[in-house]
Formats: C-alpha cells, sequence, structure tokens
C-alpha cells in the first residue's frame, strides 16, 4: 500500500512539473511570437513609431477619410484591438482628414461669377441660382440658403439668390481699354453689365490681361444686363 502511494505521489509530482514546464513555455512562446494588438485610434503615425519601437507589427496605410477624429489621427484599424496576432502582422490603418463638415462661406456681397472657385475649394456646389431686381450692382449675392456660418457636409448643395437689374433701364458703357482684365470685370458689374465672350491677342507692347478693345464703344448708351465682348492682350 505505501509502495503503491509513492507511486501515485511519483506520478502527480511528474504531472505538475509536466504541466508548469507547459504553461512556463507557453508564456515564453507566447510573449516571443504572439501579442496583442494596440489600440492605435487617435494616435497619429508617428506616435505609433514610437509604440511600436521593436517593430512587432507592420503597420501600413490603407487609405485616408472624412472622420470625427482630427486630421492626422488613426479613426479605424484591422485587426481591432487587443486581437491576438503573431509578430510580424500587417495591421490596416486608416488616417482621418478631419471633420468632413464645413462652414458655409459668407457669400453675401460678392459677385456670383468670383465665388466658384471658393466654393469648389469648400467642396460646395450650387443647386438653385435665383434673380430679384436690385439696386446693388448686377449678380451680387444678396443671399445664401443655408445661410453663412451654417455647418454642411463636404458635397452639399446651396441655393442663391443674386441680384438683377432692370432690361428696361439704360446703363453708359465704361472705358475698359488699358485696363486689366480683373478691373475690366469689375466695372462692367458695377455698370450693371455682363462679360461676353474674351478674345486673346498678341500685344507686344503690352502686358498679358490688359483690355484692347470692346465690343461696345465706351459712354455707349445700352440697357442693362448687356453682355460686352473684350479682346485682351496675350
Amino acid at each position: 500500500m505505501k509502495k503503491i502511494l509513492v507511486i501515485f505521489l511519483s506520478i502527480l509530482a511528474f504531472l505538475t512539473s509536466v504541466y508548469f514546464a507547459f504553461n512556463i513555455f507557453l508564456k515564453i512562446y507566447f510573449n516571443e511570437f504572439y501579442y496583442y494588438t494596440p489600440d492605435f485610434k487617435g494616435l497619429t503615425l508617428e506616435e505609433t513609431k514610437q509604440m511600436d519601437k521593436n517593430k512587432v507589427f507592420d503597420i501600413q496605410v490603407a487609405g485616408e477619410e472624412f472622420s470625427s477624429y482630427p486630421q492626422g489621427e488613426i479613426f479605424m484599424q484591422e485587426p481591432t484591438s487587443s486581437k491576438v496576432v503573431k509578430k510580424g502582422r500587417n495591421i490596416k490603418v486608416w488616417v482621418s482628414k478631419g471633420s468632413d463638415e464645413i462652414s458655409v462661406p459668407d457669400l453675401v456681397g460678392k459677385n456670383l461669377i468670383d465665388i466658384t472657385g471658393l466654393l469648389q475649394k469648400d467642396g460646395l456646389t450650387i443647386k438653385k441660382i435665383s434673380y430679384i431686381i436690385s439696386p446693388l450692382p448686377y449678380n451680387t449675392i444678396i443671399a445664401t440658403n443655408p445661410s453663412a456660418n451654417s455647418r454642411v457636409k463636404r458635397g452639399d448643395k446651396i441655393s442663391i439668390l443674386v441680384s438683377d437689374v432692370d432690361d428696361s433701364k439704360e446703363v453708359s458703357m465704361p472705358d475698359l481699354v488699358g485696363l486689366d482684365l480683373d478691373e475690366a470685370k469689375k466695372l462692367l458689374n458695377n455698370n450693371s453689365l455682363t462679360l461676353g465672350n474674351i478674345t486673346y491677342q498678341k500685344a507686344d507692347y503690352l502686358d498679358s490681361n490688359v483690355v484692347i478693345d470692346s465690343s461696345i464703344g465706351a459712354r455707349s448708351k445700352i440697357k442693362a444686363g448687356t453682355a460686352v465682348d473684350l479682346i485682351v492682350s496675350q
């Protein structure tokens, strides 16, 4: 009986030592070859490199998109955090381009022709343009919908209310010859006239974009809203 007890205790001791040895092996093996993925969200790419100085993971940018995270911060990763992965595992991250919401710029008082580039820069497009007769210069923006400083998403469309002129009203054609093209556009607008076609012509004696001639002579009486063609130096 005593012999059996000794054998049993020996076997138990052996199994216990094997169990602990196996667990120690697993712990060492796990720490050497397997890791939990960190949570990279909210970090910049530079900060992830600092976190992963030993290059345990292969961090790659999968894309850049608008999100609620500040620009330059990681807002999504695959695999997600706390997943068990092998050393050297590829971790895909997506970097935020910032919020996709912007404020509608204040366009009131600006000329319709001049704001197209501004809207494109802000990621907005024009949905509808409405005209109303006004004492303001032709094509002057009176109001927008949504109004200035409203929060909208990039790609949204806005409607614009613009000043029109009474086409029965007569105005005097301004003298545009010798003016820079941008100055000529403003003068036409201030006199309730519109810009027609622009023809470029070589003129060695002039700088580029200087008005050489107009389709309507200076000081002629014409109807408001008339389109004026210009010849401009190349």
